[in-house]
């Protein structure tokens, strides 16, 4: 339902080049990711330790941020309009992979400047440096709380060099089908290991 409302919300077009969805008449395929990802409150109100963990890491993040994420976007909360954005495949995977990011224009509703962890990403992409977000329905738009939320999240991610190791990490994973007898893949293997066990 949310997905649904989040394409008529943003008219079936991606929120950052105005591209409309291929099956709307357009030339790229528009899907809608969570600002917020969806795993960051997985099992947040259970009972045992992954609950205590991910409070904790909620609580030191919330020292950065006015969103309480704890009450804001639990459980079935995480899927509400205001954490939902409309985006073609190609935006959607840099913004998911922490590699694009908006921070909002201070002064200007719902406008927000663009910025990418690659040099070159936005013009390959055909993305504006400032993209303003409307809507003609009743639905609300993304919430500039969230958005930057992700946008820290990106930036600390970037120079800690956390994320070139993890797209590093992938990239390996990828290309390596059988591992080194050598022992110069273990790597690859433990991250792929930590991947898993977090899921």
């Amino acid at each position: 339902m949310a997905q649904a409302a989040a394409r008529r919300r943003d008219d079936n077009r991606c929120m950052l080049t105005g591209e409309r969805d291929y099956q709307d008449g357009g030339l790229v395929w528009v899907e809608v990711a969570h600002i917020i990802p969806e795993a960051a409150n997985e099992n947040i109100r259970e009972e045992g330790g992954k609950r205590f963990r991910s409070e904790g890491v909620w609580k030191v993040i919330s020292m950065f941020t006015d969103v309480n994420i704890l009450e804001e976007l639990a459980g079935n909360l995480i899927h509400r309009l205001e954490n939902i954005i409309s985006l073609e495949l190609s935006c959607r995977r840099a913004f998911s992979e922490l590699v694009l990011w908006l921070k909002p224009v201070e002064g200007l509703p719902h406008t927000y400047h663009v910025y990418e962890g690659r040099h070159g990403l936005k013009r390959r992409m055909s993305i504006p440096d400032t993209v303003t977000f409307s809507t003609t329905t009743e639905f609300p738009l993304p919430h500039p709380a969230y958005l930057a939320l992700h946008a820290l999240c990106c930036e600390v991610g970037w120079m800690s060099g956390a994320v070139e190791y993890i797209l590093d990490i992938e990239r390996r994973m990828d290309q390596t089908s059988v591992l080194a007898n050598d022992g110069s893949t273990a790597d690859v293997l433990m991250a792929a290991l930590t991947l898993v066990r977090r899921r």
